[in-house]
């Protein structure tokens, strides 16, 4: 029995083991900066700071990463406006798939969730919301595609964001 107990105990360990090497692109504890060019509604620049928190591997193989992100952006050639959103993030990245190329483990998407505020031709607080796509070039440096909305709490609900393109870089 004791012979047993021993066996299972390094099975699970070697388990373990196995379950930590999933590769992510953005793992707990990883502070990423982007800047980017915005466009949409209007032109202008953008940036962000994130911070990973969590990781959860669900079923023992699809790792999701959680993270706490501040993002803003000004647009200024058809008026000056100016959006920051606070956002509660979640990343998925595909290393988790064993026998394709690596080039698509290099991928990451994300979606943010949180609160914004928009300013320009209007004042507006509401939910803001982002996703997006990042491509990993190299471990700390990614270009990325995504966009930002909030959707104003008025009577008259309107909205402001913008999307974007540019750099992340893990610090």
């Amino acid at each position: 029995m004791k012979k047993l107990l021993i066996v299972l105990l390094l099975v699970c360990l070697a388990g373990g083991a196995a379950y930590a090497q999933i590769p992510v692109n953005m793992d707990k504890g990883d502070l990423a900066v982007a800047a980017g060019v915005n466009f949409g509604w209007d032109y202008g620049i953008g940036a962000s700071v994130e911070y990973m928190f969590a990781r959860v591997n669900i079923a023992d193989a699809v790792p999701i990463t959680f993270g706490v992100a501040l993002r803003g952006g000004v647009g200024f050639i058809y008026s000056t406006n100016y959006i920051v959103a606070g956002l509660a993030t979640a990343h998925l990245s595909l290393g988790f798939i064993p026998d394709i190329p690596r080039w698509i483990k290099n991928f990451d998407f994300y979606y943010g969730l949180g609160l914004g505020i928009g300013a320009g031709s209007h004042f507006g607080i509401g939910v803001g919301n982002s996703g997006g796509l990042a491509y990993y070039i190299k471990p700390n440096l990614a270009l990325y595609s995504s966009v930002i909305y909030v959707r104003y709490f008025e009577n008259n609900p309107g909205g402001t964001g913008f999307g974007s393109v540019g750099l992340i870089f893990k610090l």
